[in-house]
């Protein structure tokens, strides 16, 4: 409904505008060609043609879109009504079977009891709720507020082009171009699917904002001679901040060119100025849609990171029954140790939105290393690289008390879980050298390192210091 007031408002205000321009010039109730010209404000409304033959067109027009607007939130409002009543009529049928104590009430509540008490239906319906609330959380916390910062991105560039001063045809006709540009890029943001939802980015922010940025290049070199300047002192700073050598050389020629200006600018020197601003916010904008390009390359990774460890989770699972204590334990241990690192963290300069994403990644990453950590733990015992007291850690035996803190201390601790493995691979190395078999990290060619030029005598290089000498590394 706040959508339909804002249309009725802003039509409201059109036709105000409409009849002071008619009444400046023409006669009352006659709109030549081209009086009005206008794109939209908001970002999902339709356009006017500029062409219009007298007031009663723009009339009809506002009333068909306000009725076209007020239909399709009618529609929307009654299909939530009738999903609501029959959500609360399933509700009320499954409290009366079961006040009653219907037969097959108990039935239904037997069969629920034996799945919940059955570990692989309690991490299978685990899963499903990580997943959609991972879903809910990346496109309520992270998409949606992306997209609102475009969209209002798009809302203030269209109102710059409609500021402009139209005193050309050519002019008119660009400003134009780049309204339904914008437009176009609002409603590809607006039309929103369910695998929008689902696989969140698809590129369409990525899209929008390098059509945004290439108009607001072309909006800012038609300003005037002043803000043209003022704009290119500020282009030069934000040069200087990119790491790059282009940037950097890009920022030196115009610091030499606004050095050597007067303080009346030219005809030429305005050019040269308009050409040095669009070149240098294009590189501005390029480092931007970069780092943007990785941002939301991380969030497509972590989509596929989501389904993959859920799918080995639960095909885990699946293979080894037994584990669901373990990967709660080592869940629990991912998670908090993500929150206490975000309890005391002060200022981080990466992305929140990336850290929401770590975060939520955490719980599934802390279970599968609490799961396989115990097969680990279990695998050092017998190769003897733990003592002990860790003989008693088994999936045979099942899991007590001590192996789900083992478990926890696995998922909270990295450093723990690394220094697990590393410890086998050493161990494996240690067995392998003393069979008489070569580690592969160590089996080098004869002929790999070349031959010394140097007339002093020279220790046995190491493998590391062979590999940089040799012929085509480089060095």
């Amino acid at each position: 409904m706040y959508r339909a007031r804002y249309k009725i408002e802003e039509h409201l205000a059109l036709t105000v505008t409409a009849f002071a321009r008619v009444t400046a010039s023409y006669p009352i109730g006659v709109v030549t060609a081209g009086t009005l010209n206008r794109g939209p404000l908001y970002a999902d409304g339709a356009t006017f043609s500029p062409q219009w033959s007298n007031i009663m067109t723009v009339a009809r027009y506002i009333i068909n879109d306000i009725r076209r607007d007020a239909m399709s939130s009618l529609i929307r409002t009654t299909l939530r009504l009738a999903l609501s009543i029959l959500i609360i009529v399933f509700a009320l049928f499954l409290l009366n079977a079961w006040i009653f104590k219907q037969a097959w009430t108990n039935y239904l509540w037997v069969n629920l009891s034996y799945l919940l008490h059955q570990e692989w239906f309690a991490v299978l319906l685990v899963a499903l709720i990580y997943l959609t609330a991972f879903l809910f959380m990346r496109w309520h916390l992270i998409a949606w507020p992306i997209r609102l910062d475009l969209l209002g991105r798009i809302i203030d560039v269209t109102m710059q082009l409609d500021m402009e001063v139209l005193d050309s045809p050519e002019k008119k006709a660009k400003i134009d171009a780049m309204r339904s540009t914008l437009h176009g890029a609002a409603q590809r943001l607006n039309q929103i699917g369910l695998l929008d939802r689902i696989l969140w980015t698809r590129g369409h922010e990525e899209a929008a904002w390098i059509h945004v940025d290439g108009i607001e290049r072309e909006l800012v070199v038609m300003q005037s001679p002043g803000r043209v300047k003022a704009r290119l002192e500020t282009a030069e700073r934000d040069l200087r901040e990119i790491p790059a050598k282009d940037a950097t050389d890009l920022a030196d020629v115009i610091y030499r060119e606004l050095a050597g200006a007067t303080s009346e600018v030219t005809g030429s020197r305005d050019s040269r100025f308009r050409d040095l601003l669009y070149e240098a916010l294009g590189v501005i904008d390029t480092d931007d849609e970069n780092d943007l390009d990785d941002t939301l390359n991380w969030h497509n990774k972590t989509v596929w990171l989501t389904w993959l460890g859920l799918t080995l989770l639960i095909s885990l699972e699946g293979t080894r029954r037994g584990g669901g204590g373990l990967f709660a334990a080592g869940a629990a241990g991912g998670f908090l140790s993500r929150l206490m690192r975000a309890i005391k963290r002060v200022d981080d300069p990466t992305d929140s939105s990336a850290y929401w994403t770590t975060l939520s990644l955490s719980p599934l990453v802390g279970a599968l290393a609490g799961w396989a950590g115990i097969l680990l733990v279990e695998l050092g015992v017998k190769l003897g690289v733990l003592g002990n007291t860790f003989s008693g850690v088994t999936m045979e035996n099942g899991y007590g008390s001590f192996a789900l803190a083992l478990a926890f201390l696995l998922g909270f601790s990295e450093r723990l879980f690394d220094a697990i493995t590393e410890s086998l691979e050493k161990k494996v190395d240690e067995k392998a050298e003393a069979k008489g078999t070569p580690s592969p990290k160590r089996q080098r060619p004869q002929d790999a390192a070349p031959p010394s030029t140097s007339p002093q005598p020279k220790a046995p290089s190491s493998p590391e210091s062979s590999r940089n000498d040799a012929p085509g590394s480089g060095g």
